[in-house]
């Protein structure tokens, strides 16, 4: 991928329509003032993009430069008075390139809407991104497979498999056992449960005891 850098107009470039970083509006201002203070000190990443129907209808026949890294940096920018912030253009990025970097180089600024971002991983994928090509998002390969998952569960947080029930009533033995599988939204969380679940099953590990014994039951 060729780099250019280049001083350029911050009114001028284009945000991406799939940011997945968040910032509070507290922080922003705390960045616009930092900016103010201490000048724009890391440049913005962005891609030349071609021209769209729109641009062609009003006779331009030339594209824009849309951010892949630097969304908030460019609004802060702004809100200081800026007017040209130094860039670098990546030259033959491609949208889906663009969408694994950005990804990637937020991951550890802001906070990434895992919602969001779970919709773009699973774009890539659809569109031939293997888990290898994957970890420029900065997720592994067990941490992509969770987000795939999270999107068929966005809904359900918490699913019963009760076909055991036409076996037997009440707390009479069955010949299927009842199951119950919870979704977690980040790995963290689902290793904090089954620390307290192995914890509350005690030696004979009956997590099903253990839970109930974590409800108070």
């Amino acid at each position: 991928m060729k780099l250019e850098d280049r001083t350029m107009p911050a009114a001028s470039l284009l945000d991406a329509p799939n940011n997945p970083n968040r910032m509070e509006p507290d922080k922003m201002s705390m960045l616009a003032e930092a900016i103010r203070r201490e000048g724009f000190l890391q440049p913005i990443l962005v891609r030349p993009t071609h021209p769209t129907s729109a641009m062609r209808d009003k006779g331009s026949g030339e594209g824009g430069y849309e951010i892949i890294d630097g969304h908030h940096r460019r609004a802060a920018a702004l809100e200081a008075g800026l007017h040209e912030i130094p860039c670098i253009i990546a030259h033959d990025c491609d949208e889906h390139t663009a969408i694994a970097l950005r990804i990637g180089m937020n991951r550890l600024r802001g906070d990434l809407d895992l919602t969001s971002t779970a919709k773009l991983v699973s774009t890539l994928v659809e569109n031939g991104w293997k888990l290898d090509d994957l970890s420029i998002t900065g997720f592994s390969a067990d941490e992509v497979a969770d987000l795939m998952r999270s999107l068929k569960t966005e809904d359900v947080e918490i699913r019963v498999f009760d076909d055991a029930m036409e076996d037997g009533d009440g707390d009479a033995p069955v010949a299927k056992p009842f199951a119950l599988e919870i979704i977690f939204k980040t790995r963290d969380e689902l290793k904090r449960a089954k620390k307290a679940l192995k914890k509350a099953a005690g030696k004979n590990g009956d997590y099903g005891k253990g839970l109930l014994r974590l409800m108070g039951e």
